[in-house]
């Protein structure tokens, strides 16, 4: 099932001329248009122009007027003519060898097909040649041994141009059909991303459910109290997911109440040794982020740095910018163990593996990442002056003051 709001950093590689490729589509089947468009009738048309001019030029100038003495103004429109009989049999050549050739699976003429085409060009030739003759014959009555070229030469040379009409009617066909499937490939590609989002988003919400639900499990014979009122802050964390509606990206702000909701619950949990602090940029409250983003991270602290620990323990949520990126930071003094536990301090982009990094929590945010922002966005783990540094950067949008 496709999520209803991918966020607009879905198919964050699509090629706009992509989208614009000449298709429709039906459901879930994209059918290609293979009607000639506007700019190629303009140029099919001044192809036809140059060629009739090209021919006059050569009957003037290269000794071929025949015997019959025709006049520059017949040849001339003699030549029109037939440039635009060609111009107008063109766009329906072209539409025709498309509809017989670009399909599915259909990269080469079949012995139907072309003896198709051979049927149709005995009959678009014949036509031209006809018509070019009898156009001769009004225009320029036959004298002192017949006028114009002979009708053998006429039929040969209207074969000829049928032929180059249809080679780049097929040309044509297969770059459409070219273009046709890489569209078809991105569009699959989008809907592959979204339902991806969709099941890590799914993923996301019954894990953090699932555990929230057993700590108050575990606190319900020690401070039933307390539970009530870990109850009522999970109902108003709850109610605040389902205003998302499903949305992918929220603004910072409302992605950060839902942080707090959960932060708060933790407080209930762990009481007076738990301290917890905010350093926020407000000028960046209304960017968009992706939705359930930090909370992910501050429960990877709570289970794997601040739960173990003895003593007081303290988390620091940080968002600030760099450059042209976002930064948010969840800071704990916990004790979790890293990919590289026995140095001090590890570098930004270690990697660490989705079971190293909490499981299914940082594991999907990681992947949520990928999807919507590529390689422009990234979470990391580190060590830093006795903290440990659960990072996420993500590009912000053009335009943010």
């Amino acid at each position: 099932m496709l999520a209803p709001d991918a966020g607009p950093g879905v198919c964050w590689g699509m090629s706009r001329d992509l989208q614009r490729a000449e298709v429709w589509t039906t459901g879930t089947h994209a059918v290609l248009s293979t009607t000639v468009s506007r700019r190629e009738r303009l140029l099919i048309a001044a192809f036809w122009l140059l060629y009739a001019v090209v021919t006059v030029v050569n009957v003037l100038f290269g000794g071929r007027r025949g015997p019959d003495g025709t006049s520059d103004a017949v040849i001339f429109w003699i030549a029109i003519a037939e440039a635009v009989g060609w111009a107008l049999a063109t766009p329906l050549l072209f539409e025709l060898v498309a509809g017989h050739t670009v399909e599915e699976g259909d990269d080469a003429l079949t012995s139907g097909e072309l003896l198709r085409f051979v049927l149709i060009g005995l009959g678009v030739v014949g036509l031209m040649t006809a018509f070019g003759v009898g156009l001769r014959a009004a225009l320029f009555p036959p004298r002192r041994g017949g006028g114009g070229p002979p009708i053998w030469f006429a039929f040969t040379n209207n074969a000829v141009l049928y032929g180059a009409v249809i080679a780049a009617g097929l040309a044509r066909a297969y770059s459409l059909q070219s273009r046709w499937r890489e569209q078809r490939a991105v569009r699959l590609e989008a809907e592959l991303a979204r339902a991806t989002l969709a099941t890590l988003r799914q993923q996301i919400d019954p894990h953090f459910l699932f555990n929230t639900l057993n700590l108050i499990s575990s606190l319900v014979d020690r401070d039933p109290k307390g539970v009530r009122r870990m109850i009522a802050r999970l109902s108003e964390l709850l109610r605040a997911s389902l205003e998302t509606g499903g949305r992918q990206e929220i603004p910072l702000r409302q992605e950060l109440a839902l942080l707090n909701a959960y932060l708060d619950i933790m407080r209930m949990r762990f009481g007076a040794r738990l301290d917890i602090t905010h350093t926020v940029d407000e000028s960046l409250m209304d960017v968009f982020v992706p939705s359930f983003l930090l909370q992910p991270l501050a429960e990877n602290a709570m289970r794997h740095g601040i739960e173990p620990l003895r003593g007081a323990g303290r988390v620091e949520v940080q968002v600030h910018r760099a450059d042209h990126e976002l930064v948010m930071q969840v800071r704990d003094n916990g004790n979790g163990s890293l990919p590289d536990d026995t140095a001090p301090d590890t570098p930004r982009n270690t990697p660490v593996s989705p079971d190293e990094a909490g499981g299914i929590g940082l594991g999907n945010t990681r992947a949520r990442l990928m999807q919507l922002y590529g390689p422009a966005a990234s979470l990391d783990l580190r060590r830093e002056q006795g903290m440990t540094v659960a990072e996420v950067r993500i590009p912000l949008p053009a335009g943010v003051a």
